[in-house]
C-alpha cells in the first residue's frame, strides 16, 4: 500500500505524486512496474496492488469490470486515505478499463485542482503518435483485443484510423508473462511484432503492463521482418508515468511554481 507522501521535496518546494493502481491482485506485476518508475526531481511514484479478490491477470472484460470493482471499493467507498494524497492517478491496465472513466469524474487533488487520471492504453497511444506514422499493439488474450480496439478508437476518435493498423494477440496471458519460462514467451512475442511490420507498423505498443523486458526482442523481431531503421518500442507503463508526471509539473508551472522535470 501507498505510504503517506511529504508534502515538500528537499528544497522546500511542493512534492507532487502519481498514484499508479494496478487493478490486479499480482504483486509481481506490481514490482515490475515500481522498476521502471522515471525520475523527477519533484514528484513521487506510488504503487498500488489491487486485494486478493481482484483477478490475479486481467484477461478478458469481466475480469476488467471485476477488478474495478474490487478497487473502487477498496479505494473509494472505505476512503482509503492514498486517494486523498496524490496528484494524479494512473490505470495500469491496457485496455479501456472502466476504472478510469469513473475515477475521472470523480478526482480532484489535495490542493483542490482537477486531477489528471489516465490509463496505459491512453498514454501508449498519445505516445506512438509522435514517434511515427502508423502503431500496432501487441497484446496478451485474443478476449481483450476488441476491448483494447474500443479504447484506441476512443483516443484516436475514430474506429478507422491510417495511423493505426490494429492489435494482434500473442496468446499468453498477464500473469504468465511473470511466470512462464522466456523460452516459451519470447516466441510468440516476437512473432506478433514481425506480424505488426508487416501490415505497416512503425511503432510498436507493448500492450501490458507484464511485457516491461520485451523492448529488444520485440526490435529483433522487428528487423527481422525487413524494417531497415530500428523500430520504436512503447512501454505503455512508462509513458503513462511520464506523461502525468510531466502534466501536474506543467500545472503546477501554470501557478506560478517552477518545476524542471527530469526524464530517466
Amino acid at each position: 500500500m501507498p505510504l503517506p507522501r511529504s508534502t515538500l521535496d528537499e528544497g522546500g518546494m511542493e512534492e507532487l505524486t502519481v498514484l499508479v493502481i494496478n487493478p490486479n491482485s499480482s504483486k509481481l506485476m506490481t514490482d515490475s512496474m515500481l522498476e521502471r518508475a522515471p525520475y523527477y526531481p519533484a514528484v513521487d511514484f506510488r504503487f498500488y496492488t489491487a486485494p486478493s479478490d481482484a483477478p490475479e491477470s486481467i484477461n478478458n472484460v469481466a475480469d476488467e469490470q471485476l477488478s474495478a470493482d474490487v478497487v473502487w471499493n477498496h479505494l473509494v467507498e472505505k476512503d482509503n486515505p492514498c486517494l486523498h494524497t496524490c496528484d494524479a492517478i494512473l490505470i495500469a491496465c491496457f485496455s479501456d478499463h472502466p476504472l478510469t472513466s469513473v475515477l475521472r469524474r470523480r478526482e480532484r487533488s489535495p490542493q483542490g485542482r482537477a486531477r489528471p487520471v489516465m490509463n496505459i492504453l491512453e498514454a501508449a497511444v498519445i505516445q506512438s503518435l509522435t514517434f511515427g506514422v502508423s502503431f500496432g499493439v501487441i497484446t496478451t488474450t485474443e478476449d481483450l483485443v476488441p476491448d483494447i480496439e474500443m479504447g484506441i478508437a476512443s483516443v484516436l476518435g475514430s474506429a478507422k484510423s491510417s495511423r493505426y493498423v490494429g492489435t494482434r494477440a500473442c496468446g499468453i496471458t498477464a500473469i504468465q508473462l511473470k511466470t512462464l519460462p522466456k523460452a516459451d514467451i519470447t516466441p510468440k512475442v516476437q512473432r506478433v511484432a514481425q506480424e505488426l511490420v508487416e501490415d505497416g507498423a512503425q511503432v510498436l505498443v507493448l500492450g501490458c503492463s507484464g511485457m516491461d523486458d520485451m523492448t529488444e526482442k520485440v526490435q529483433y523481431a522487428a528487423i527481422k521482418a525487413g524494417m531497415r531503421e530500428k523500430v520504436y518500442v512503447v512501454d505503455s507503463v512508462k509513458a503513462g508515468m511520464n506523461l502525468l508526471a510531466s502534466t501536474i509539473l506543467q500545472s503546477l508551472q501554470a501557478e506560478g511554481v517552477p518545476k524542471v522535470p527530469r526524464f530517466a
